[in-house]
């Protein structure tokens, strides 16, 4: 890998929309004028320095971006593929390339050059991971050179599976594909989070992944659940799907979310978040 690549992992910022009007609606920023950055990383819950080893996939992209991490020394190597795995038995080699990177910490910076499918383009990650090892989160920056407009995951692919995992979802197959902004109606336990004005700008995939400005959620993250949330004001049994484990991994990223509907067939979203407090957001309007 040429010398040029890695200066670009080393260097990229690749920033979450800042709450600045002129750059960012205000429906995907958020409580104040600071972009949840992965600088934060330094306070968050540490993991080996080996943990990122492995097999991962990404989900908030809608290629299916496979990669091989390893440790050499103080720096990230491995294979990264657009189309799968770099393991899969159908890969092929113009789909995939060497990867170099950095990590400090939990943080990883890493990236690698796709050059054979009639493009030439950096596919370059900067993410934080979690204690567990277990996810990866943070930004991804793929074709022509743009960024994610929402935080990106990375889950790790089981032995004997070689691309991310879909998950078919019922009870919210009206909803997927579509993209929805939904105020901040509720807090169940306060932790000063959000701003009354507050939105969730989020779309669910076809194949189960959730994009949200609170972070993205995987196929392999969701639950069909039935459990107690706030509906108009009342504690309800609720049937529904909830995404993640409860894990922090950034301050300003869920650990959380359900999602279910009311009586009126409109969404009702429970956020948690690393600093305690979960809120409501409901609604069923779409961009």
């Amino acid at each position: 890998m040429t010398r040029w690549l890695f200066a670009l992992v080393v260097s990229s910022t690749l920033p979450f929309a800042a709450c600045d009007t002129t750059s960012c609606a205000p429906d995907v920023c958020f409580a104040d004028a600071t972009a949840p950055s992965l600088d934060a990383a330094s306070d968050s819950p540490k993991a080996s320095a080996t943990a990122f080893e492995g097999r991962w996939a990404l989900y908030g992209f809608e290629d299916p971006v496979g990669v091989i991490l390893r440790r050499e020394g103080s720096v990230i190597v491995g294979t990264g593929c657009v189309a799968g795995l770099p393991d899969a038995p159908d890969v092929t080699t113009n789909h995939c390339a060497p990867i170099e990177g950095t990590f400090s910490g939990n943080r990883l910076q890493f990236a690698f050059l796709v050059d054979g499918l009639g493009v030439r383009d950096v596919y370059r990650t900067d993410v934080v991971l979690s204690e567990s090892g277990s996810r990866m989160v943070g930004i991804f920056e793929g074709i022509g050179g743009g960024a994610t407009e929402h935080p990106v995951v990375w889950l790790r692919v089981p032995d004997g599976e070689f691309t991310k995992s879909s998950k078919e979802l019922p009870s919210l197959a009206k909803w997927q594909g579509k993209r929805m902004t939904l105020p901040l109606t509720g807090t169940v336990t306060d932790g000063l989070d959000f701003q009354s004005n507050s939105k969730l700008a989020m779309v669910m995939g076809q194949d189960g992944t959730l994009y949200t400005n609170l972070g993205s959620f995987g196929g392999p993250d969701a639950k069909v659940i039935s459990r107690m949330i706030v509906v108009g004001g009342k504690l309800k049994l609720s049937q529904g799907v909830e995404y993640g484990d409860g894990e922090p991994t950034l301050p300003r990223l869920a650990t959380r979310i359900f999602i279910a509907t009311d009586m009126a067939d409109q969404l009702v979203i429970e956020v948690s978040m690393p600093s305690g407090g979960v809120y409501m957001f409901s609604g069923g309007a779409k961009d």
